[in-house]
């Protein structure tokens, strides 16, 4: 009885279960113990049932018993419903104490620890933080459960009989501290998130710091690269790509900039790394700065190398193209007749053209690609004696232009002597076989040798036309080798052979004329002769007329009007026949060949001249 009347069962759940096992030891002691009473209760009725004597008394003991049972039950019973009331209560105490336990665990962890230090860290803490506040979201839903199960207790419903197993002071005063011990770890969270998260974006800022002083050192690493080029090409390549790095330097410096204002708004804000940020931002500009100063003195190295080597480069397109002139006018071609030098005099006037204003393109070389040198380049001996060398092959191509001008225009003149005398040659060769188809020798019909002659006339003016020809070409041959033509010999020579195939034609020209005028003169004979003969036989045949008339007046007026003026005839026939035989002497002489013929044309007219003179002989001895 002592034992269940009382009601402390301890201010932990350890006791209140250790006062649960004594409490299962009674009721299981009471649970034995009921065996025995209900076996005395079982003897009482036997003894009221075989109507025991003292019955009386053991009735009274027997209510007694029972009243005494059913009030240790009853006390058994309410101290087990206080017991489990207080130990329901003890085991939220308990949650309660778990909770505050692991709020104390995690706000240990929670103490923020030198976090600058982990920076570099930040997200894996952050995945970490996260766990944590997992664990919060956690304790958020067993403390409210917890808080809200104390709070049943608060309810003054609920006791046993007016037993309460703790105050509502204490069960307040649990519910506060754990309730400020969570909210304090919800601060805590929340403070280190921010320290966390500023970590994070400083974490990120140091690695955009990191690789953009990274990026800065590869392209300063490039900015001092001594490869300059080794020609025009390679410039231009490297100038490209510095070109390339300073629209990336470009491009960059906007996200720099923007690095550089969100470094200063961390400061601004009073982040907790800002001396570092500071650092770094310092550090940043330094580097950027001496980049910026770097690529400036690298593209002026490269733009003075370009153009060192630009300079160059035209040089030798200057001096390729010269080599091409030089091909052109020291080319040795002068055109194989008169129109052919003309036509490659007339490329030649073109290619002079072009060599006069190429002057232009090496003043440009000198104007321009040798200002932009530095003045210790300018100077330098390369590039002196490249201007040099190119002047001196300027001049070299102008003189050479000049010379083969002059040997074109000889060529010209050479060709066109020799065209001239070649057709005069070809001329003359034509009218040597013009005049071998003339052979009056040939010729006995007068009418034949006429039209000869006629020929041969037309042919002589057609000389004297081609004489003034000659004499054209003699004197520009003679012009050209006083003028120290280089083919003076060939010249000489041309015309020497021109001037005895001149010479030769013109004697036979004359041996023409005079072959034309013998022949002509004896054939002018045999024709007189022939005259002579028909004028004697005309006499002849008047005279022999006269031998029928008669010896009457009418007879002999008639004979004596026929014979009038025979004997002037006569006179005239004898002059003539004088005449014939002194000019058959001398074409007897003259023509060889001819004087037989002559000689028998002369005994002709003899013959017949003797037979008048006999006829008139006997008609007047008649």
């Amino acid at each position: 009885n002592r034992f269940v009347f009382s009601d402390q069962f301890g201010t932990d759940l350890a006791s209140v279960e250790a006062a649960f096992k004594k409490q299962e030891a009674i009721q299981t002691d009471i649970a034995a113990f009921e065996e025995r009473l209900q076996n005395i209760m079982a003897i009482a009725n036997e003894l009221q049932t075989e109507d025991y004597h003292d019955y009386a008394t053991i009735e009274a003991r027997k209510k007694n018993v029972e009243m005494h049972w059913e009030y240790l039950i009853s006390l058994v019973t309410k101290r087990r419903q206080c017991l489990e009331l207080a130990y329901n209560l003890q085991r939220v105490f308990q949650e309660m104490q778990y909770i505050f336990e692991w709020i104390s665990d995690l706000k240990w962890r929670l103490k923020s620890d030198d976090i600058e230090k982990y920076i570099l860290s930040a997200d894996d803490l952050l995945q970490r933080h996260s766990l944590i506040e997992a664990d919060i979201y956690v304790i958020d839903e067993r403390l409210k459960r917890a808080i809200t199960d104390a709070d049943e207790y608060l309810n003054p419903d609920v006791n046993i009989d007016g037993y309460r197993p703790a105050t509502s002071e204490e069960i307040e005063m649990r519910s506060h501290n754990l309730q400020k011990a969570y909210e304090e770890l919800i601060e805590l969270s929340r403070k280190r998130r921010d320290l966390l998260e500023q970590a994070k974006v400083v974490s990120k800022f140091y690695s955009d710091v990191g690789d953009a002083e990274f990026w800065i050192d590869e392209k300063q690493q490039t900015m001092t690269s001594p490869d300059m080029g080794h020609d025009v090409n390679t410039t231009d390549s490297l100038v490209a790509k510095h070109k390339l790095i300073e629209n990336d330097m470009s491009a960059r410096y906007g996200q720099l900039e923007n690095l550089t204002n969100q470094g200063e708004t961390m400061v601004k804000q009073g982040h907790f790394a800002s001396r570092k940020i500071n650092d770094g931002l310092d550090t940043l500009k330094l580097k950027w700065d001496n980049l910026l100063e770097m690529s400036s003195n690298r593209a002026d190295k490269l733009n003075q190398t370009h153009d060192y080597y630009q300079f160059f480069s035209d040089a030798d397109d200057i001096d390729t193209w010269m080599l091409d002139m030089l091909k052109l006018v020291s080319s040795e071609d002068l055109g194989r007749d008169e129109p052919s030098a003309q036509t490659l005099l007339k490329k030649h006037k073109d290619t002079q053209d072009v060599l006069d204003n190429y002057r232009q393109t090496i003043d440009n070389l000198k104007a321009t690609n040798l200002q932009v040198l530095t003045p210790e380049k300018q100077n330098s001996p390369d590039v002196q004696q490249r201007l040099q060398s190119i002047e001196r092959r300027y001049t070299e191509l102008l003189e050479l232009s000049k010379l083969r001008k002059q040997k074109l225009l000889d060529a010209i003149s050479l060709f066109r002597l020799l065209a001239d005398a070649d057709n005069v040659e070809a001329w003359i060769e034509e009218k040597e076989r013009f005049l071998a188809t003339l052979d009056p020798t040939q010729v006995n019909d007068i009418e034949e040798l006429e039209v000869i002659k006629h020929r041969f006339d037309g042919f002589e003016r057609d000389m004297n036309s081609t004489a003034s020809k000659v004499a054209i070409v003699g004197h520009q041959a003679r012009t050209l080798v006083q003028n120290d033509h280089p083919n003076s010999q060939e010249i000489l020579d041309r015309i020497n052979r021109l001037n005895h195939n001149w010479a030769q034609l013109r004697r036979l020209v004359d041996k023409k004329r005079d072959d034309l005028s013998s022949t002509f003169g004896v054939q002018t004979f045999h024709i007189e002769c022939n005259e002579t003969i028909s004028w004697i036989q005309d006499k002849i045949r008047i005279v022999q007329s006269t031998e029928d008339l008669g010896r009457d007046l009418g007879g002999v007026m008639t004979m004596q009007r026929r014979l009038s003026g025979l004997e002037r005839d006569m006179a005239a026939i004898q002059s003539k026949l004088d005449q014939l035989e002194l000019e058959a002497t001398k074409l007897e002489k003259d023509h060889p060949d001819d004087a037989k013929d002559i000689h028998n044309k002369v005994n002709q007219i003899s013959s017949v001249w003797y037979e008048l003179k006999e006829i008139l002989r006997r008609r007047e001895e008649s």
